[in-house]
C-alpha cells in the first residue's frame, strides 16, 4: 500500500473540510455537492485504499497515480466550478420567492405518480422483473415487451427519485396552501416513495440509498439559510441513517434469499434483525473501488491513446432503442455489451466482462485519458451548482421541476459518465408532462438579489 495513496487520501478528505471550516460551503444550502463529493471520496480513495492489500506492488502504484490525477482534474476542479457557477446564480435569482398552489393540479399530480408506481409493479409482475438481477436474462425479458410497458416500466425506475423530490419540493416551498391541500401533499408524496421504494430495497442498495439521501438533500437545500442547525435536524439525521442501515440489510436479504431459492418478499427479510445465511459475491471495497477499471486500461491507454469517444458509440446508439430498434442494439443487448467501460476493458485491458466496478470517471478516463477528469468535473460542477440555485432561490416553477431532475440524474457516481450523456434525453417527455401538471404556481412580487453585506453573507 504506498504512501502517495494515503497522502492523496488526506487531502481529497480535507478539501470538503476546509471549506466548510472556512464556510466556503455550507452544510445545508450545498448538501447535494456535499452527497456527490463524499461518493468521490468513497469511490476513488477509501475503497481503493481498503482494497490495495489485494492487489500486487505495481497496481497499488497504479492506483496511487490515478488518485493524484483525479485530486488534480476533478475532485478540485469541481468544487471550484460549482463554487464559481453557483455564486454567479445567485446574483441573477430573487432574493425571495412565493408561490401558489392549485387544487386540482396537486390532484392530478399525486393521482399520475402513485398510478406511475402501480403500473410498474403489474407490468414488472406481468414479466416476472419483480426482482431485476437476472444476469443475461434481463435483456431477453425485457426485449419481449411492447414500447407502451417498457417506457412506463422502465421510466419508473428512473424518475421515481425525480418525483419525490418535485413532490417535497412542493412541500418545503413558500406557498399559501391549506392545511387540507398540505395533507394531501404529505399523503402524495408517501405513496411515490413507499412504492418507488418497494422497488429500490429488493434490487438496489445505492438506489436505495440514493433515493433517501434526495430526501434529506431537498429538506436542507431549502431551509432557512438564517436557521442553524436544530435538534429536528440531528434527530432527522439519525433517522435516516437507521433507515439507510435498514436499506442496506433488506437488500442483502434479499440477494441472499434469492440465491438460496426463496420468495423475495419472504417476512424475514424485511425483519430489521434478521440476516439470512450465506455470503454476498461482493465486498463494498471491491463494488465502490471505481480506481481499479481504470487501473487495468491506464497503461494501454497511454501507450496506444485514449478513445476519443469512440467508445461511446455503442452505447449511444443503444440509447435510441426501443424507439429506434435495429438488429444490432437487439444483438448488443442480448449479448450484454451495452456500456462504454465492456468496450474499453475488451480493447485496452483484454478482459471480457459484461459488468465491472467502475465510476463516472471510467469511460471519461477511457475516451480522453486524464483529460476526461476535467470533463466530468465541468460538467457535474455547473449542473449542481443551477440545480442547487433553482431549489434554493428560483421562482419558477418550471426551474424546480427542471433542477430536481438534472440532480437526481446526476447523483449517483458509481453510473457510468455516459448515462449523464445519453441516459435523459429519453425521460423528458415524463419531465414534460410533470412540468405541466405540477401544481405550484408563481405568486407575488419577485426582488431581485443585489450584492448588499445581507445577501452575499449566505456566501461567508
Amino acid at each position: 500500500m504506498t504512501a502517495t495513496m494515503w497522502i492523496v487520501t488526506l487531502w481529497a478528505t480535507m478539501i470538503p473540510v476546509f471549506a466548510l471550516a472556512f464556510r466556503v460551503l455550507e452544510l445545508r444550502r450545498d448538501t447535494f455537492f456535499l452527497l456527490v463529493y463524499v461518493q468521490t471520496l468513497a469511490y476513488l480513495d477509501i475503497a481503493p485504499l481498503l482494497a490495495a492489500s489485494d492487489v500486487n506492488v505495481a497496481t497499488q502504484d497504479r492506483y496511487g497515480w490515478v488518485q493524484a490525477w483525479a485530486l488534480a482534474l476533478f475532485q478540485i476542479p469541481l468544487l471550484l466550478t460549482y463554487l464559481y457557477v453557483l455564486r454567479r446564480r445567485r446574483r441573477a435569482l430573487p432574493v425571495e420567492r412565493q408561490f401558489r398552489v392549485s387544487s386540482p393540479r396537486l390532484a392530478l399530480f399525486i393521482l399520475g405518480s402513485a398510478m406511475f408506481g402501480v403500473i410498474y409493479f403489474v407490468v414488472a409482475a406481468k414479466y416476472g422483473l419483480l426482482y431485476r438481477r437476472l444476469g443475461e436474462e434481463l435483456s431477453s425479458i425485457q426485449l419481449s415487451m411492447n414500447l407502451v410497458e417498457f417506457a412506463l416500466y422502465r421510466a419508473f425506475t428512473e424518475l421515481g427519485p425525480f418525483l419525490i423530490a418535485v413532490q417535497l419540493v412542493l412541500l418545503r416551498t413558500q406557498t399559501d396552501m391549506s392545511p387540507r391541500l398540505r395533507r394531501w401533499g404529505w399523503l402524495g408524496l408517501g405513496l411515490t416513495t413507499v412504492l418507488f421504494m418497494g422497488y429500490a430495497i429488493v434490487n438496489s442498495r445505492l438506489t436505495a440509498l440514493m433515493t433517501l439521501a434526495i430526501l434529506y438533500a431537498v429538506v436542507n437545500v431549502t431551509s432557512d439559510g438564517r436557521r442553524r442547525i436544530n435538534f429536528g435536524a440531528v434527530v432527522g439525521t439519525v433517522l435516516l441513517a437507521i433507515t439507510g442501515l435498514y436499506a442496506l440489510r433488506v437488500v442483502a436479504n434479499v440477494r441472499l434469499s434469492v440465491s438460496n431459492g426463496d420468495g423475495i418478499f419472504a417476512l424475514q427479510n424485511f425483519l430489521p434483525i434478521a440476516t439470512r445465511p450465506g455470503q454476498l459475491d461482493d465486498t463494498l471495497r471491491w463494488r465502490m473501488n471505481g480506481v481499479d477499471l481504470i487501473a487495468i486500461i491506464a497503461d494501454n491507454v497511454e501507450a496506444q491513446g485514449p478513445a476519443l469517444g469512440t467508445a461511446w458509440a455503442v452505447p449511444f446508439v443503444l440509447s435510441l432503442d426501443p424507439i429506434v430498434r435495429t438488429p444490432f442494439t437487439v444483438e448488443a443487448k442480448r449479448a450484454n455489451l451495452t456500456s462504454a467501460k465492456t468496450w474499453l476493458l475488451l480493447r485496452y485491458g483484454g478482459v471480457s466482462k459484461t459488468d465491472y466496478y467502475s465510476c463516472m470517471l471510467s469511460d471519461a478516463y477511457g475516451n480522453f485519458s486524464v483529460y476526461g477528469f476535467l470533463l466530468a468535473a465541468f460538467v457535474l460542477g455547473p449542473i449542481l451548482a443551477y440545480s442547487t440555485a433553482a431549489l434554493r432561490w428560483s421562482a419558477a416553477p418550471m426551474g424546480l421541476v427542471f433542477a430536481a431532475f438534472a440532480i437526481t440524474r446526476i447523483l449517483p457516481f458509481e453510473q457510468e459518465f455516459e448515462s449523464i450523456l445519453f441516459g435523459w434525453y429519453k425521460l423528458i417527455p415524463f419531465v414534460l408532462v410533470a412540468v405541466a401538471a405540477y401544481p405550484l404556481r408563481r405568486a407575488g412580487p419577485l426582488h431581485r438579489a443585489s450584492w448588499s453585506p445581507t445577501v452575499s453573507a449566505d456566501f461567508a
